[in-house]
């Protein structure tokens, strides 16, 4: 019996996992800062999800006690919840600036575990990849844009005082994006020069 060898079966161009971390993925990923709970837990950073998952209870379980025990909607009150929230994008920034790296890690585990398996998965290319992120920075967005109103509005509907908080809270998200896109930017374009004087 005769067997036909496939010879595109083995992915072309670098692939995730194999090698250093290429300078094009040591960047911030949207995704995981606009998802973090779910991009954690679909891309396997166990550590990271348990962190996030976490935060979240903290962050509730805080902002309910605040609201039972610092008179709302007093400066006391609207400065806990604001802290509340630049601690929570403290924490989603930093797990997004880390967030391909944790997963090229992830993946150099996964194929040197599976090295011996019988039939082993083969990793993903880099390009494709970096396509996936694509959407998830794009679904991300569309999420960010349709929750932060729903938000608002239930949370309103039931605590109709806080509108000047919530209010506040919403400047803080479009400035913490606004800086993080600038930062982001500005970080791609040194890398893309550093690399550049490299290549000449």
């Amino acid at each position: 019996m005769q067997f036909e060898v496939v010879e595109d079966v083995i992915p072309a161009g670098p692939l995730v996992g194999t090698g250093a971390l290429p300078a094009a993925l040591d960047q911030l990923n949207w995704g995981a800062l606009l998802l973090p709970g779910w991009w954690s837990f679909v891309h396997g950073t166990w550590s990271w999800f348990a962190l996030l998952l976490g935060w979240r209870v903290v962050y509730w379980f805080a902002a309910v006690t605040a609201y039972g025990y610092l008179d709302p909607p007093s400066a006391y009150y609207a400065a806990a919840f604001l802290a509340l929230a630049v601690a929570s994008w403290v924490l989603w920034v930093a797990f997004a600036l880390r967030a391909n790296r944790l997963f090229w890690e992830h993946e150099q585990r996964r194929v040197r575990n599976e090295s011996d398996a019988s039939v082993p998965r083969l990793p993903r290319p880099v390009a494709t990849y970096q396509k996936s992120q694509r959407t998830w920075a794009i679904v991300g967005a569309v999420v960010f844009v349709a929750e932060v109103p729903w938000i608002a509005y239930t949370t309103l509907t039931a605590t109709p005082d806080l509108m000047s908080t919530w209010l506040v809270r919403c400047a803080v998200d479009v400035a913490v994006l606004v800086g993080v896109f600038i930062f982001s930017r500005s970080r791609r374009q040194r890398a893309d020069a550093k690399l550049t004087r490299a290549s000449t």
